[in-house]
């Protein structure tokens, strides 16, 4: 019976008519976003491909062909999608970028953008035609201590840029979790931190960006010159130029210290988490849950006098426990249902591996964590990277969020016995959807109008 309604289901799919959005059985009153089709569906034929090739060498741009070397970006981090390009260009500068993409035009050859290669459905898999591969630019370019900004390549990792205004007492103020992820593709996408909904996403760090356009024009672009460009290239997902340099907003490097609140309630958690981003009252946040059994909520400062303030005015408006009580009350649920009993060790072995990892002993000092970039990037990356990691897009008033992450969190659970969903990424996106006015990028997909905001998702 459950064979003929998946097969049902399944054909259903294949029915449907291209290009429209079929019923979402995770949050069917969820705000509806872009429509998801891949654009290459087959792979390129290779038309015209020996001229190209002759019209890039004489333009002084190195293509690799060598089967080996293409083999390498076979996929991306989802391992769901694989392709082969024709040949690689390693990015070099705008001037080499524009000169690619010039060229591909005339020939009417297909470039995909790849920069950590961390997208989870193919979307920097090349179906054939040129893969632009932008590690190559990964310099910082200049650092301004006294303005707060830094000018960098948009193919350096996060990690890397870190480690470079470390250097300089700065610090970046919002990046992915996964700090192997390129600046530039994290500005095409959002990019979202514990930190998101104090200090917006990624992308709203960017004061300007150089982009090399698809015509291969080389232009800057900011809120002040060329601002329609600018609001579709931030989010834009790559598709109305690449990315080669942009200006960030920067700040001087802090410390941070952590709170941990336990919860056996993934909807209480939840509600903690969004009053604490109502009234503003943490510098980082978000939750960790054990197959909603046992969530964490993460609570972290900067600065000692809002970390004071909380101790004394919400840490008591908390509904969350201590991990002591937590763990009584936990070994009391699991002694009344013993045939729970390997529930009950799965959860007790994750913790004992997963938590020492932000508490480890050369990133503690004073009861502060130093290097938050390696912490929780390493943490990120050892318990939830790979083919095994499910990264949702949810877009959701503040009132149906708890609904639709319960919801969702139960459709994973029809797949995955133990999940353990490391949920910052969903939770800020929700608050920075809640509260736009103090995002600038949403700000900006809202002044352009429906074409800009959509393609931005």
């Amino acid at each position: 019976m459950q064979h003929s309604h998946s097969k049902r289901r399944e054909i259903e799919a294949v029915d449907r008519e291209p290009g429209t959005i079929g019923p979402d059985h995770v949050a069917p009153d969820s705000l509806q976003g872009i429509r998801r089709q891949r654009t290459l569906a087959a792979r390129w034929s290779g038309r015209g491909w020996p001229a190209f090739a002759a019209a890039l060498a004489a333009e002084g741009v190195e293509l690799i062909e060598d089967r080996a070397v293409c083999g390498t970006f076979a996929t991306d981090a989802g391992g769901t999608a694989y392709g082969m390009p024709h040949g690689v260009v390693i990015a070099s500068g705008a001037a080499q970028v524009a000169a690619l993409l010039r060229t591909a035009q005339i020939h009417r050859v297909p470039v995909t953008v790849r920069g950590g290669g961390l997208t989870t459905e193919g979307e920097s898999v090349a179906y054939g035609g040129v893969l632009l591969d932008m590690s190559g630019m990964s310099r910082v370019l200049a650092v301004d201590a006294k303005e707060l900004t830094v000018r960098t390549e948009a193919g350096i990792f996060w990690a890397s840029l870190a480690e470079t205004l470390r250097r300089h007492g700065m610090d970046y103020l919002s990046a992915p979790l996964n700090l192997t992820s390129s600046v530039g593709g994290t500005l095409g996408v959002g990019g979202i931190d514990v930190n998101s909904a104090r200090l917006g996403c990624s992308a709203d760090q960017a004061l300007s960006v150089q982009v090399v356009t698809p015509t291969g024009e080389i232009v800057e672009c900011s809120d002040g010159e060329r601002p329609e460009l600018f609001r579709r290239v931030i989010l834009g997902y790559g598709q109305f130029g690449v990315i080669t340099e942009t200006t960030l907003r920067i700040r001087p490097y802090t410390p941070l210290r952590m709170h941990y609140f336990y919860y056996s309630s993934l909807r209480t958690a939840i509600e903690d988490l969004q009053l604490l981003d109502r009234k503003d009252v943490s510098d980082y946040s978000g939750i960790l849950t054990m197959m909603d059994r046992a969530i964490n909520l993460l609570v972290a400062f900067d600065s000692d006098e809002r970390e004071a303030a909380f101790l004394s005015h919400w840490k008591r408006r908390l509904r969350g426990s201590g991990e002591a009580v937590f763990a009584l009350r936990t070994a009391f649920y699991y002694a009344l249902r013993p045939w729970r009993l390997p529930e009950a060790l799965f959860l007790w072995q994750r913790k004992r591996k997963l938590f020492p990892e932000f508490r480890r002993p050369e990133h503690m000092r004073n009861g502060k964590m130093h290097d938050r970039t390696v912490v929780f990037s390493r943490a990120v990356w050892k318990y939830w990277g790979g083919k095994q990691m499910v990264i949702p897009d949810l877009a959701t008033s503040a009132e149906k969020f708890a609904d639709a992450v319960e919801r969702g969190n139960a459709v994973c659970r029809t797949n995955t016995l133990r999940i353990t969903p490391f949920t910052v990424s969903a939770y800020a996106c929700a608050r920075i959807t809640a509260n736009t006015t103090r995002c600038p990028a949403f700000r900006r997909m809202r002044r352009a109008g429906p074409t800009a905001a959509n393609s931005s998702r």
